[in-house]
């Protein structure tokens, strides 16, 4: 799934931003940059966990510094944008976005599956514990550290 989504997000910026397409069909164009995905994750897999590590860094200084751009690029207000729905933070806008307001076939768990990979990528990082010092004790807090700073990014970027 991981690879699909990725494959849709890459076809998408290179339709929407550059107009180019690999085959000239999107269901096609999807499946291409899922292989490509899928072969380049392969490669990192079979060099083995110094690789693998060394792409987790690189991957979470990305994720960073997307993050940043979007808290930087929120209190960044234009016409372009304000024609695309966002006006910046107005309190009156916070406080309506802190109820729930559904759309048509939407619910509190479909709206939650898109929290949830954020909550089972935790446990990847449980399965890597073999170079912690005291496992016992590093594992739980660093679930629970996990499961907390998903929540408060989520919760933030959510405003």
């Amino acid at each position: 799934v991981s690879t699909q989504s990725t494959g849709e997000t890459l076809y998408f910026m290179l339709k929407d931003e550059a107009g180019w397409s690999l085959t000239g069909s999107e269901e096609n164009d999807v499946r291409v940059w899922g292989l490509i995905t899928l072969l380049i994750l392969f490669g990192i897999s079979m060099a083995g966990m110094a690789w693998e590590t060394k792409a987790q860094v690189v991957l979470l200084v990305l994720l960073i510094r997307r993050m940043v751009n979007l808290v930087v690029g929120a209190f960044i207000t234009t016409d372009e944008k304000a024609e695309k729905g966002f006006f910046g933070f107005q309190i009156d806008l916070i406080k309506y976005n802190m109820v729930p307001h559904f759309t048509e076939g939407e619910s509190f768990f479909s709206v939650f599956s898109v929290f949830f990979p954020a909550a089972t990528g935790i446990m990847a990082g449980a399965n890597i514990s073999g170079d912690l010092k005291d496992p016992s004790q590093a594992i739980p807090k660093g679930t629970l550290l996990a499961i907390l700073i998903s929540t408060i990014t989520y919760c933030f970027i959510s405003l």
